[in-house]
């Protein structure tokens, strides 16, 4: 019934290879794919009817609509998602995590024709919908009988008694364009001013699935244990419709608890690939020091014989948690790079030699360039079979690919001003290629990570990496502050382990034989925490205006 579709194939159709096999563990118990999808459908052909009123049963009356969801870490999420995808709307993830004004400025901004949430977040969504008049629909009581199906503001029953059918349905999407298709609008964490909604067709998500489960080796037999947020590509794409794509289960923990993922590495059978930030391997660290010390041999020969893959992402992750990781679980993890606009663009090798500190190479379907400051200069360029060095340095990293977004939602001008005249989409990374080792390294964003110091180009990261090895140092941020003479000064914002003092000279002398000088921090913050977000980045710029006021 499928072959005539449009080359591409949704990833809920997909699923239909797989039927009976289990999808989705989560704490309700287990969900198969065939179970998804028909829960799915009935969630799909109810949000329609609601969706047209008085305007008769028109099947693609959601077709291009953004619909708004907001679940939890459980198959309730894919449910949603592929019932909006069903309908051939547009999935508009919101996250949990953002408080009631961040969720009404996205909701705002993306003017959902519905919204679709569960029981626990029904008060938040109610408030905002009743502000913005907008369909509120709770997920629970769209499974309930149709009677049941009230407006969750006004109380009126919103679900017609004639239902569209699964024939009517199921002919839709064999006359859908997927490919031109939306697929979805995830919304960037934004280190200044507003999120930007980025708008990602099934054309650009496929192409990232397809990119993540050939490099990974990524197949039904495959057990992923997933902890990350689900507003992020990390968790949305990576760790579940990749996953799910290749047949794979997927167990879903609400939220991130050490004690439950150790169990889960150790004793879960079906896990064997895991996902996750820095920030959760280092509290994983912790945890292991705490609580399973005695058990290390154990552990390490648990792991290496039972898990088959690691990998770190959304932040930069530092060598002492990666060589300690290895140390405690026989893994060294595997570093990618990636953002919410191109999806994952470089990998290291899943079977090869993995590079510290690097992110590998391109991903298949990707071509990458390194560009002089003012773009003018092509110093590096290639693709995943062959990279060409035309001169060495730092630059500015630019990716090209399918797998690159549409475009930011209501914002013409910036989707503009991302690209340049080739279709080169900007990073606002930068980078370098290490010819020696044949790798590409991030050496941080370019309006943050870069500082200018005495005619100097620094890269934070590289500094970050040092001091994170003086002991007593449990985590640190590198700034540049403003400086009459040097133009910017290199500023250390440290946390201190527990019952350790630190101050500027310890630093500075522990950093002689390490780092040239002009590189040693002028400057020292000592904090008790700093700010990350949800998928554990710092939020620089939030963070030197917090902390450097005047």
């Amino acid at each position: 019934m499928y072959q005539s579709m449009k080359k591409l194939v949704p990833p809920f159709l997909n699923a239909l290879h797989y039927k009976e096999k289990t999808a989705i563990v989560d704490i309700f118990g287990k969900h198969s794919y065939n179970g998804l999808l028909q829960q799915s459908k009935i969630l799909a052909k109810k949000m329609i009817s609601v969706a047209q009123k008085d305007s008769g049963l028109n099947p693609l009356a959601l077709h291009n609509q953004t619909i708004a969801f907001l679940c939890s870490n459980d198959h309730t999420y894919v449910n949603t998602q592929w019932a909006i995808w069903m309908t051939g709307g547009t999935a508009v993830p919101l996250s949990r995590y953002h408080p009631p004004n961040e969720l009404q400025y996205i909701i705002k901004d993306c003017s959902p024709s519905i919204i679709v949430g569960t029981e626990q977040y029904s008060d938040i969504l109610s408030d905002i919908t009743k502000k913005l008049d907008t369909d509120l629909l709770i997920f629970e009581s769209l499974l309930k009988d149709t009677t049941q199906i009230k407006h969750q503001n006004t109380g009126k029953n919103l679900f017609k008694e004639a239902v569209i059918n699964d024939k009517n349905l199921e002919t839709t999407w064999d006359n859908i364009d997927w490919s031109n298709t939306n697929a979805h609008i995830v919304y960037t964490s934004g280190t200044t001013g507003h999120p930007k909604g980025v708008v990602t067709t099934f054309k650009n998500l496929l192409s990232q699935v397809n990119d993540i489960n050939t490099s990974w080796e990524v197949s039904a037999t495959d057990g992923y244990l997933h902890v990350l947020p689900l507003h992020h590509v990390h968790g949305i794409v990576n760790n579940l419709i990749c996953p799910l794509y290749a047949g794979a289960c997927v167990t879903m923990l609400d939220g991130f608890d050490a004690k439950k993922v150790w169990s889960n590495l150790l004793e879960n059978e079906n896990v064997n690939v895991f996902h996750a930030v820095p920030t959760i391997y280092s509290k994983l660290i912790d945890y292991h020091q705490n609580e399973l010390k005695e058990q290390s041999n154990n552990i390490v020969k648990t792991l290496t014989s039972k898990l088959r893959l690691m990998v770190s992402g959304s932040a930069a992750l530092p060598v002492p948690v990666l060589k300690k990781w290895q140390e405690i679980s026989g893994h060294l993890l595997l570093e990618r790079y990636g953002m919410t606009e191109i999806g994952m663009a470089l990998t290291n090798s899943l079977n090869g030699k993995r590079i510290e500190g690097s992110v590998g190479k391109p991903f298949p379907s990707v071509k990458f360039r390194i560009v002089s400051e003012d773009g003018r200069i092509v110093l590096c360029e290639g693709d995943s079979e062959n990279i060409i060095q035309h001169q060495e340095g730092v630059g500015a990293l630019e990716i090209k690919g399918e797998s690159v977004f549409k475009g930011y939602l209501n914002l013409d001008n910036v989707t503009k001003e991302s690209f340049n005249d080739e279709g080169w989409f900007l990073t606002g990374d930068t980078a370098m290629y290490d010819q020696e080792e044949d790798v590409i390294r991030i050496l941080g964003r370019t309006s943050v990570d870069i500082i200018k110091s005495g005619g100097y180009k620094l890269s934070a990261l590289e500094i970050e990496k040092y001091l994170l090895v003086i002991p007593g140092v449990k985590e640190v941020a590198v700034v540049g502050l403003p400086d009459e003479v040097y133009g910017e000064s290199v500023c250390a914002i440290m946390v201190p382990e527990k019952d350790f003092d630190i101050d500027l000279t310890y630093i500075r002398e522990s950093c002689q034989d390490k780092m040239a000088k002009y590189k040693i921090p002028s400057k020292l913050k000592v904090v008790d925490e700093i700010p990350k977000n949800a998928m554990g980045k710092i939020n620089k710029k939030e963070l030197k205006a917090t902390l450097f006021k005047e």
